[in-house]
């Protein structure tokens, strides 16, 4: 006797056990899922006091955004194509915002450039348009490109903000380059291991190493 078929050429007896399998298939994969294990969340560090004072972490001629009292004064140490930089970027206007006239920031860089290859040039890019008086607009073009760093996004940004060629190559070469290499060398005293790495200066003096940026309001009340 021929056993009915469908329309695939499959017995029926062949379709019952292609659909044992499928249903057997999904029964293990909900079980594995349901019974992985749950890794803890990561917990931030608590804010540690350090010993450095607030001028090694805000160095000698700071860019600084906010309250003008500086009574509370967040240090960052950040790498314009890092992908964490970016997002805490947002998270530090957002506080700025909400403190207004009680917190500033003083912006360094740290450019991970064994990581990131267009690192270095657009911190550059930011210190030399610095010493035209536009540093801020440059930091807020570069962290608003989401790491689209090569030299063609560079010059269109540099180009966007107007700057004078001949005033803003020369500062690329020569004191862009001091500010950065003076950065790297404090970030390193500091014992920097990565980016972005967040410091809180607080009124008395006292510098705090930040786990997260969500531990301010502990400070600022």
């Amino acid at each position: 006797m021929n056993t009915p078929q469908g329309n695939l050429g499959l017995t029926y007896g062949e379709r019952r056990m292609i659909l044992f399998v499928a249903i057997s298939a999904v029964g293990l994969f909900y079980a594995a899922w349901v019974h992985k294990p749950h890794l803890p969340a990561i917990k931030a560090p608590p804010p540690r006091l350090i010993t450095f004072t607030p001028s090694t972490v805000m160095g000698p001629h700071p860019h600084a955004r906010g309250a003008e009292s500086r009574a509370y004064t967040v240090g960052e140490f950040a790498d314009y194509e890092r992908p964490f930089c970016i997002d805490a970027n947002r998270e530090v206007m957002s506080l700025l915002k909400g403190y207004k006239g009680r917190l500033c920031l003083v912006f360094r860089n740290y450019p991970l450039t064994a990581v990131h290859p267009y690192a270095m040039s657009a911190a550059l890019r930011a210190e030399a348009a610095g010493c035209l008086g536009e540093f801020w607009p440059m930091h807020d073009a570069l962290f608003a490109a989401n790491g689209k760093l090569d030299s063609k996004h560079l010059s269109s940004l540099t180009a966007a903000l107007k700057l004078p060629q001949k005033r803003f190559t020369l500062a690329l070469a020569t004191t862009a380059k001091s500010i950065v290499t003076r950065d790297l060398r404090d970030g390193k005293r500091l014992g920097i291991q990565g980016t972005p790495t967040f410091y809180l200066c607080c009124p008395k003096g006292e510098v705090y190493l930040l786990g997260s940026l969500a531990q301010i309001p502990k400070f600022i009340r």
